[in-house]
C-alpha cells in the first residue's frame, strides 16, 4: 500500500553522568486515516530520536485486529527507558469485543503476534494502551480465543487388521 504516514519527532539531549536522570519526550502523535490515533510518550537517558510510523499488516489474515497498524523505531546511542502507547479509536466493526481489546507486538521471530503484558482497554475513553520497554511493530487486536477444543477421551476398541472401522466426531463451538 502506499499512503502511509510517517511522524517523527526529534529530542537530543546529551548528559554526561553515568546514574542520569530519565528525561521525558514531547509526546509524538500520530493521525491513522480511519479518525483514530496513536500517542507515544517515552522516557530515554542520551541522545534518542523516537520515530512513530504507519505500517502494513504483516499477516494478511489478521481477523482480530482493528486495522491499525504502526512500527516505533529508536535512534541514537542513548536508551530508552520506558514508552507509552495509547491507541484511540472512534468505532469498533461489529464483532470485535472491547473488554477484550489489548495492544499486541509482532514477534519477527515467531512471525505471530503477541500480546503485551502491561497492555490494557479503558472502554470509557476508547482507548487502547500499553507501558513497555521494547519497540517493534504494534497493533491494538482483540484477544484470539485459544481455547483448545474440547476431546472425548472415550476408550477405543480394537479392530482386526483389515477391518472396516467407524469413527464418529462431533465438534462443538464453544465460542
Amino acid at each position: 500500500k502506499t499512503g502511509y504516514r510517517t511522524v517523527r519527532y526529534q529530542k537530543t539531549i546529551v548528559i554526561m553522568a553515568e546514574n542520569a536522570p530519565d528525561q521525558l519526550i514531547d509526546p509524538v502523535t500520530l493521525d491513522l486515516p480511519n479518525g483514530s490515533s496513536v500517542l507515544v510518550r517515552a522516557s530515554i537517558v542520551g541522545e534518542v530520536d523516537i520515530t512513530v510510523k504507519q505500517a502494513p499488516a504483516p499477516d494478511q489474515w489478521d481477523n482480530f485486529s482493528l486495522g491499525a497498524y504502526f512500527d516505533i523505531e529508536k535512534e541514537g546511542s542513548g536508551t530508552l527507558r520506558w514508552i507509552n502507547i495509547t491507541f484511540s479509536y472512534t468505532e469498533l466493526d461489529p464483532g470485535n469485543i472491547e473488554k477484550e481489546l489489548r495492544m499486541f507486538y509482532w514477534d519477527e521471530g515467531l512471525l505471530r503476534w503477541k500480546v503485551s503484558t502491561n497492555s490494557g482497554v479503558d472502554p470509557d475513553r476508547n482507548i487502547v494502551y500499553a507501558n513497555l520497554t521494547h519497540l517493534t511493530l504494534f497493533a491494538p487486536r482483540q484477544q484470539e480465543d485459544v481455547t483448545p477444543p474440547l476431546i472425548d477421551h472415550s476408550p477405543i476398541s480394537r479392530a482386526d487388521p483389515g477391518s472396516n472401522i467407524t469413527v464418529t466426531a462431533i465438534i462443538t463451538d464453544a465460542g
